[in-house]
């Protein structure tokens, strides 16, 4: 079923103009600019350093994850999409990592571990499970085949996980454009690509201004269309 989850055509993957038609038609449903801000004191609270993981790339999967899921909710509500365990995801996702420039492992577990123990009094049973799960999972590589048995038979699950893989994944223009557009998972992620694209472009020329990561993105991301006040 994945792979069958398209919103538009091949030859309008790398189109800016598809993108953008694509998350206008979401109107008023955009994530508006102060629920996107309401993840500062979350992500404000870790010690982002400098490089390709650093707090831009968060807040910029944040903001596309934001957009994608509601794509995917609108598009086909009937999956059963978690939102705020995608988002709260993107929110923590590399905040474990203690290598940046090459793969670490572990990062994904840890980050985890730290949603187990710091947000089981903020969000629901079922979110957190999610949240741990996608954590855990999305630093791993797909060819592992490592998911329990008993997620197989959860869709929604399998499906959050492809989209937020997707979603961290078209920011690695910041990687010197290491993307490989064939080895996204589905449609969707494809129509945020040159949207995603611009988003980075946008924000990476603006790190130098001395204005917190999270103002910058919520600016840009805005003038884009990703988001709505």
């Amino acid at each position: 079923m994945l792979d069958r989850l398209t919103i538009n055509s091949p030859a309008a993957f790398e189109n800016l103009d598809v993108s953008l038609a694509a998350i206008e038609k979401l109107g008023g449903q955009r994530q508006r600019v102060s629920e996107f801000l309401q993840y500062r004191p979350l992500i404000n609270n870790f010690n982002w350093r400098p490089g390709p993981h650093d707090d831009f790339h968060t807040w910029r999967v944040l903001a596309i994850t934001a957009a994608g899921g509601r794509l995917v909710q609108k598009e086909r509500p009937n999956l059963g999409l978690n939102q705020t365990a995608l988002e709260l995801t993107a929110a923590i996702h590399d905040s474990a990592r203690t290598i940046d420039h090459a793969p670490d492992w572990g990062h994904g577990w840890r980050a985890a571990q730290w949603a187990k123990a710091n947000l089981k009094d903020q969000i629901d049973a079922k979110t957190l499970s999610q949240v741990r799960f996608l954590c855990t999972f999305h630093a791993l590589p797909d060819q592992l085949k490592v998911l329990p048995k008993s997620i197989l038979r959860h869709t929604s699950l399998l499906l959050s996980l492809a989209l937020f893989k997707d979603f961290d994944g078209v920011d690695r223009f910041r990687n010197g454009s290491d993307l490989r557009v064939d080895f996204l998972r589905l449609g969707v992620s494809r129509v945020m690509l040159p949207v995603a694209k611009r988003l980075h472009d946008a924000t990476e020329a603006r790190k130098d201004e001395g204005i917190p990561a999270m103002e910058i993105v919520a600016t840009e991301a805005k003038r884009l269309g990703l988001m709505i006040e």
